[in-house]
């Protein structure tokens, strides 16, 4: 058989994305062979879902990160965004699109869902929607958990297409599509929101947020004035006053250190007071108005090609 022909079946299939996923550790992606071959899954996964035409979905969260650093912080779920339309409408819009069959041998099929919006954030419809994996003639894999969202707005930044850092190459698995993700603006702007939001009359617990604001002022370009924009944005979204940093709760410092363990991107950071020092370095010139426009250098931490108010 020709290099460039199908895999046969599943179980072919299942082979040569454990080999290659063990070649590509070797190489220094990722942070275990095993996660490789669960993003391996993710990504046949979010190909159906972005095949679709006028796809509506992005990818938002933890997710969105991995595909653009394959060092961030490990996730078990996919994190979809959508705007305006029921919840309903779109679990409907979602399982037809991953129900699509690409010749890869592997299906994805809706278990179920909950309702995961509530009185903390009323105008957010939110959904938890399972999915079972099989690789034919293989047996199945975990399943994959999909946090939905709609929101009732449209992102701030464009929408960008990326190419998922994580994907493996492997040409003869089929089809592949780029990622349409929320920017790493919009990005920055939900998590910085929702450290300084209230829920329910009490502060956030999730750590994970600042690990994620860590690692994006660690490894990611940023546009100050879009930075600026998203993030006012937001912040009228949710209601919040105007702010220029953030002050982080100890709810969320208490486990950081726990959770920045996990990326070896963050060996160096493990305090959370330092981790909110990088943090508002980057976001106090920008959301301050300091600096009209400039790009976030994050190898050297600081703004470079600034233009001063």
């Amino acid at each position: 058989m020709s290099n460039d022909q199908p895999y046969p079946n599943g179980r072919a299939v299942l082979s040569a994305i454990k080999e290659k996923a063990v070649a590509a550790h070797r190489s220094g992606l990722g942070t275990s062979v095993q996660s490789l071959i669960e993003l391996a899954i993710f990504d046949r996964f979010l190909c159906r879902v972005f095949s679709a035409p006028d796809c509506p979905f992005a990818l938002k969260g933890g997710t969105n990160m991995l595909a653009r650093l394959p060092g961030a912080r490990r996730t078990t779920d996919v994190d979809l965004e959508t705007p305006e339309m029921t919840i309903d409408e779109a679990i409907t819009q979602l399982r037809a699109a991953v129900s699509v069959d690409l010749g890869d041998h592997l299906e994805f099929r809706y278990l179920r869902h909950r309702d995961t919006g509530g009185r903390n954030q009323p105008e957010l419809q939110a959904a938890a929607v399972s999915f079972s994996v099989t690789v034919r003639g293989a047996g199945t894999q975990n399943s994959i958990n999909v946090d939905l969202a709609i929101h009732k707005r449209t992102p701030a930044a464009p929408l960008e297409k990326i190419t998922p850092a994580f994907r493996l190459a492997l040409s003869r698995l089929g089809h592949v599509v780029d990622y349409q993700a929320i920017a790493v603006e919009d990005q920055i702007a939900d998590k910085v929101c929702a450290t300084v939001s209230m829920f329910g009359g009490q502060p956030s617990t999730r750590s994970k947020d600042l690990v994620d604001l860590a690692i994006l002022t660690r490894t990611m370009p940023i546009s100050a004035k879009q930075l600026r924009i998203s993030v006012h944005t937001e912040a009228l979204y949710r209601h919040l006053p105007t702010f220029i940093s953030i002050v982080v709760p100890r709810s969320m410092t208490d486990g950081y250190s726990k959770v920045a363990r996990t990326v070896p991107l963050l060996s160096d950071l493990l305090n959370p007071d330092d981790a909110i020092s990088v943090v508002n370095a980057m976001l106090q010139p920008a959301l301050s108005g300091d600096l009209m426009e400039g790009q976030w250098d994050p190898t050297y931490q600081h703004w470079v090609g600034v233009t001063d108010s």
